[in-house]
């Protein structure tokens, strides 16, 4: 199961928990994380919704049997949901603008595990499908870039990027381009199984990751010399 499943099943039914998303929940920082916070943000809803019905609320609608009445009601109705509808909005919105500050290295790894059965492919892409993917991104190949073993788009964080895997020294070797998601300058990822860098690029930046040991450096150059923008 990819991340992106995993928050659409979620979603859709938070308080369901089958074998399949506890795993992804134990296996997965970023979605842990998520899944917390959608709970939260159920908690805060019921919260919201759990108005206590006023007392002698019964023999107050016995008595309102004007028209005038029956309108002050309905208005004090719509008031209320108005209010409550606008709450839910700026949770909702507090929400999404705290899981847009996940650090971009979090969200990295993530993915990575997420797609990790492409790791083992080894498909030799041709250079005229590594085109078409890296144009989706804004990007191209420029000269011999090597053996790709897989090339695709999809969603990294908030935004869609290429996701190539070439063949390093002691493993596979995970390529991430992302658009206009701009690093200052280059950061590392260090985690338990995985180890690599993110690097500015134009117009965006790159995460190059790998297994622990593996000297990334030369993967770094073989990409930064090969890839351009799309004119």
């Amino acid at each position: 199961m990819n991340c992106l499943d995993f928050r659409r099943r979620i979603a859709a039914r938070p308080e369901r928990l089958d074998e399949t998303l506890t795993r992804h929940v134990r296996e997965c920082t970023a979605c842990a994380r998520f899944e917390t916070e959608l709970h939260e943000l159920d908690e805060d809803i019921r919260r919201v919704l759990d108005v206590p019905v006023p007392e002698q609320l019964a023999p107050r609608i016995l008595l309102a049997q004007s028209t005038r009445c029956r309108r002050h009601q309905s208005r004090l109705w719509w008031l209320a949901s108005a209010a409550s509808l606008l709450l839910l909005v700026g949770l909702i919105v507090a929400i999404v603008n705290q899981r847009a500050d996940e650090p971009l290295e979090d969200i990295v790894v993530a993915h990575i595990r997420a797609e990790a059965h492409h790791l083992t492919e080894r498909n030799d892409v041709p250079v005229e499908k590594l085109q078409n993917v890296l144009a989706r991104v804004g990007q191209r190949v420029v000269g011999d870039i090597g053996a790709i073993n897989y090339a695709g788009v999809c969603p990294i964080g908030a935004r869609n990027g290429a996701h190539l895997i070439i063949e390093g020294h002691r493993g596979p070797v995970t390529v991430l381009i992302l658009p206009a998601t701009v690093v200052a300058q280059r950061r590392s990822i260090d985690a338990t199984d995985l180890h690599g860098m993110i690097l500015p690029a134009e117009n965006g930046s790159i995460a190059i990751v790998g297994t622990p040991g593996e000297d990334l450096e030369p993967v770094a150059r073989r990409i930064l010399s090969h890839l351009g923008q799309v004119s």
